[in-house]
């Protein structure tokens, strides 16, 4: 796999300036100016072309294709799906701007029609927009993100997996999500989102950059990152930032990326416990799988299946179904108690109770690969689980909750804190959490939180999840 870096992204505008690729743009009307100068500035070679009857000639001699739905309407749609069709036939990479994407249903389902039509993609957009993606609601005004890029990220991991495609987010930080890795960018100046078109910008840029061989979006994320800085200093206001943008990125060379890039890998820092379902076996299984696939989009990281009523059977039935709806969304799937089931169906893993199967027996089963969970209901039990072979512990229950009626303590916050301070395993919260204490618990430092009824019986579990990730995000940040 191909080691993205600074040399990396040093090589790929060598290579954009070497061949000039040209990348055809049917773009909105506000913008066509701007990225058409950005393209020059920093190498490639622009053309704005909209009439269906020269799209297939136009595709033939371009190398990319950018679909911008800024300025949509029914006219603009039947080009740009003819668009997507020429670059489908012809093999190359269409990169989409679902501009405004949640404030409207038009460019809603246009967008996602779009996605599923294009064959080599790559997605571009603010974070609003991709959670408008991936579900059906999200903060918008306009075409402006009203979400931070941070909370978007399980978002643009449904999105990537849905649509097989690389994800990049625009935000204060940018996100690049592929299939094989993630990627964090910290460059950029706060002025930029008060220049027109900075975000159209991006994903022309993207266009070429996919022209030139970066199908992750790395690259031009980058660039244009440390040319917003760059601009910054010489820039007395938004007028003059776009000024002095288009000279940076003419101006950009090895040692300036060397630098100022600010770029990381992900990787370890993904944290799967983050926003952890656990699912109500009262619920029927299309109920469950709804449930389940609104969750992900909305921004769970782990979903544990847990039937207390159900015989070996009907278990087995509801867990391939519920791993049927997290396929290909890289969201681990957890059996509860049963690591008969968990074996039956591939699972990702099982969660344990005090009273199941010892963990180190377990471990024997499932080897080395599958993740172990364990719950623990006192100080005692915290303790001898730092010896045990399991990967992460459930501290329950936080607080009284009506979805398990066995448990003979409640932590709290101030024991939940102890929790913390002592463990040396990832802790996992679980029990009478909702949206009005769950910052409150995350704030004590604990790894992941579990919840039943704050996602299974919201109206719209989607919209319940983001929330709740978003209350997480903002008491950690």
């Amino acid at each position: 796999m191909t080691t993205i870096n600074t040399d990396y992204v040093i090589a790929a505008l060598q290579t954009l300036r070497e061949h000039k690729p040209l990348v055809l743009n049917i773009t909105n009307y506000v913008v066509m100016n701007n990225t058409a100068n950005a393209l020059l500035a920093v190498g490639a070679s622009p053309i704005m072309a909209h009439s269906q009857q020269e799209i297939a000639e136009m595709m033939a001699i371009s190398s990319a294709l950018v679909i911008n739905i800024g300025t949509l309407d029914s006219a603009w749609i039947t080009r740009m799906q003819a668009a997507i069709s020429q670059a489908n036939n012809q093999n190359k990479p269409v990169i989409l701007d679902p501009v405004g994407c949640g404030a409207s249903q038009l460019r809603t389902a246009t967008a996602r029609k779009f996605a599923a039509q294009a064959n080599q993609l790559i997605i571009r957009a603010n974070a609003s927009e991709i959670m408008a993606l991936a579900g059906e609601q999200a903060q918008t005004k306009g075409v402006d993100a009203l979400d931070s890029s941070d909370v978007a990220l399980q978002s643009a991991r449904y999105v990537a997996a849905h649509y097989q495609c690389s994800v990049v987010i625009s935000g204060a930080r940018d996100y690049v999500i592929t299939a094989q890795s993630e990627y964090q960018l910290d460059n950029g100046h706060a002025m930029m989102p008060y220049v027109t078109g900075m975000g159209c910008t991006h994903t022309a840029l993207t266009a070429a950059f996919a022209a030139s061989g970066d199908h992750t979006g790395v690259a031009a994320t980058a660039i244009l990152g440390i040319a917003g800085e760059l601009a910054a200093q010489q820039a007395n206001g938004p007028g003059s930032l776009q000024l002095h943008l288009l000279d940076a990125l003419y101006q950009l060379n090895s040692a300036t990326i060397r630098s100022h890039l600010k770029l990381s890998e992900l990787g370890a820092q993904h944290n799967p416990y983050q926003l952890y379902l656990v699912s109500d076996d009262n619920q029927d299984i299309a109920t469950l799988c709804d449930v389940v696939r609104a969750a992900i989009a909305g921004g769970v990281t782990m979903v544990q299946l847990r039937e207390k009523h159900s015989d070996i059977q009907a278990f087995i039935s509801r867990a391939k179904a519920v791993k049927l709806a997290l396929a290909g969304s890289g969201v681990p799937l957890i059996i509860n108690d049963r690591v008969d089931v968990a074996l039956a169906v591939q699972a990702d893993g099982v969660h344990l109770g005090q009273s199941d199967m010892p963990a180190e027996l377990a471990r024997q089963l499932i080897g080395p690969d599958m993740l172990l969970g364990l719950s623990v209901e006192n100080e005692q039990q915290l303790q001898i689980a730092q010896n045990l072979p399991v990967d992460y512990l459930g501290i329950s229950a936080i607080f009284a909750t009506p979805t398990k009626t066995d448990t003979v303590n409640q932590w709290g916050i101030t024991g939940l804190m102890a929790a913390v301070a002592s463990s040396s395993l990832p802790l996992v919260a679980i029990g009478g959490i909702n949206d009005s204490n769950i910052q409150q618990v995350a704030a004590t430092g604990v790894d992941g939180i579990a919840l039943v009824s704050a996602i299974c019986h919201a109206p719209c579990p989607r919209l319940a999840s983001q929330k709740l990730l978003q209350l997480i995000t903002a008491s950690r940040n």
